[in-house]
Order: C-alpha cells, then sequence, then structure tokens
C-alpha cells in the first residue's frame, strides 16, 4: 500500500474515532484544539501554535496527526475572500 493511501486510511479512521467519541470528549476538552494519531488524544491546548509544538516535541509528524477544534456550542464560520487580489 502506498504511503500517501496508508495516511488517507489512518486519516479516516481518526475522523471516524472522533465523530463517535465527539460527546465524551467535550466534556473533558471543551474549548480546546485536540491533536489525534491513532485514534487517541495525542495532545491539546486553546492554542493551536502551542499545540503544534506539542505534537513535535512527541516526536509526531504534522502529517499523520489529526487537529480538531472540540466545542459544546457550534462553530460559526465566516468567509472572506479578498477580490482585490483578481482584479487589482
Amino acid at each position: 500500500m502506498s504511503e500517501v493511501l496508508a495516511l488517507f486510511e489512518e486519516h479516516e479512521r481518526n475522523s471516524r474515532w472522533f465523530e463517535e467519541s465527539y460527546k465524551r470528549l467535550v466534556e473533558k476538552y471543551d474549548g480546546m484544539f485536540v491533536a489525534i494519531h491513532k485514534q487517541e488524544i495525542v495532545a491539546f491546548d486553546e492554542d493551536p501554535s502551542k499545540l503544534r509544538e506539542k505534537i513535535l516535541a512527541k516526536g509526531l509528524s504534522l502529517m499523520t496527526v489529526m487537529v480538531e477544534y472540540v466545542s459544546k456550542k457550534p462553530l460559526e464560520f465566516i468567509l472572506y475572500y479578498d477580490y482585490s487580489r483578481l482584479y487589482g
């Protein structure tokens, strides 16, 4: 199996685990970014930059870790695109 395919399959397993575990995770990690590796939380932090440092300090590759935000509140997104980059 190719390395890329293996990464996609592991991401799929992590994603499925995250969805199935969300209710339990939100009780412990509400308002945090969590790093998931092989269906386990390996690090967490409110600050994604600090979480990145923790992941790297554990010797893990960012390619093999899935990062998600956990929150009891639904997230709202505002999408913004700077059209001036296209036209001017």
